[in-house]
């Protein structure tokens, strides 16, 4: 069990950050992002809480830009690192005493030697936990702005802790895609007021649970992840975020929500209709597929059509947190309404359902 903190240790991390590829719309619009998010991050130096070893703490952010963009040693896909983030803290140790099992099943304390380490180990864990967290904020908060690389914890005496690559291709193609359809709404926010709303949620912060927000939040997390992910799943990512954070089942349900919040498309009434269809033939096994190896124009048009949908989906997703964070509601709820008749009014005496409209609420 965690004892009183003791005394503080200076934890440290370097994350590198890629440059964007090539010179055209997309890359300066990644720069143009990126640069919006540095400049945040480095004015919120200090005022931004990590919770680190049941404690709290306000990290130093700095930012170290190249004049040229440098190549890490063995990347085989010519990437370039054209800044680090430099964070650190001075965290309290809380000691964490536990049992050793020793061989034969027997229990045994651990010494205050072994405690101080466990503390410290937890604390750089926690602190990297944060930096993760951070990182994916500040991407959909400023869509598609940091393309982080690996980076690194370390503090005295406990050792060093990665932080996983966190790609931004997704939420930039998403935003891309929606200013294209003109649907949804996509406008930045604040990485600070995004931060401090995520942080409202005790799931986000602890990595698990946290009701309808914490899932959708955690599911966001799965399409950021760089781990050789598909179009296809980050569709299933995507919609899953939706659905946990509208509380929807099915796809007319899940419509009416979203455009209560976000309005509704201007062109394409069934935008979102659509892509809730092509996530449900593919999970239920409906829809055509290729071979994992093939190599051919359907596999090309299967992977556009998923592109498609995620791009879609995902742009709902993070222009609900933008929401979300503007009316500074720790959720969300919906009251049915009933929708006038037009052209269809029921006749006198007529059993048919009214039609619904949905309107959504703070949930607290």
């Amino acid at each position: 069990m965690p004892d009183k903190p003791g005394e503080a240790m200076l934890v440290a991390a370097e994350v590198p950050l890629y440059f964007p590829f090539g010179s055209g719309p997309e890359a300066q619009l990644q720069s143009r992002h990126a640069a919006i998010a540095l400049r945040e991050l480095q004015r919120a130096s200090g005022r931004l809480v990590f919770n680190v070893a049941n404690t709290t703490c306000a990290p130093e952010i700095f930012v170290k830009q190249y004049r040229h963009p440098k190549a890490p040693g063995g990347d085989t896909i010519q990437r370039r690192v054209f800044a680090k983030l430099l964070i650190g803290a001075s965290v309290p140790v809380v000691p964490v005493y536990a049992k050793k099992i020793l061989p034969g099943g027997a229990e045994s304390p651990c010494s205050s030697a072994e405690a101080e380490f466990w503390g410290r180990r937890v604390a750089v864990e926690d602190f990297a936990h944060n930096i993760t967290n951070l990182a994916i904020v500040t991407n959909w908060a400023i869509p598609g702005s940091l393309d982080c690389a690996e980076g690194h914890v370390a503090a005295d005496g406990a050792g060093v802790v990665s932080t996983p690559r966190v790609s931004c291709e997704m939420p930039l193609q998403s935003y891309i895609v929606a200013r294209r359809l003109h649907w949804p709404g996509i406008r930045r926010v604040s990485v600070a007021r995004a931060w401090q709303w995520a942080n409202r949620n005790d799931g986000f912060v602890k990595g698990f649970g946290g009701g309808r927000v914490g899932r959708a939040l955690h599911a966001l997390s799965y399409v950021l992840a760089y781990d050789g992910r598909s179009e296809a799943v980050g569709l299933l990512w995507a919609i899953l975020g939706l659905e946990a954070l509208f509380g929807s089942r099915g796809g007319h349900q899940l419509r009416d929500r979203v455009e209560a919040l976000l309005g509704k498309p201007e062109k394409n009434k069934r935008l979102l209709s659509e892509v809730y269809d092509l996530r449900s033939r593919l999970v239920h096994g409906d829809e055509e597929i290729p071979a994992a190896h093939a190599k051919h124009e359907e596999e090309d048009k299967f992977g556009d059509a998923m592109g498609r949908g995620m791009d879609i989906g995902l742009a709902a997703l993070i222009a609900s947190f933008h929401e979300l964070v503007r009316r500074n509601w720790a959720g969300i709820a919906f009251e049915t309404m009933p929708r006038p008749f037009e052209s269809d009014e029921r006749a006198p005496g007529s059993t048919m359902p009214k039609k619904q409209r949905a309107r959504a609420r703070s949930s607290l």
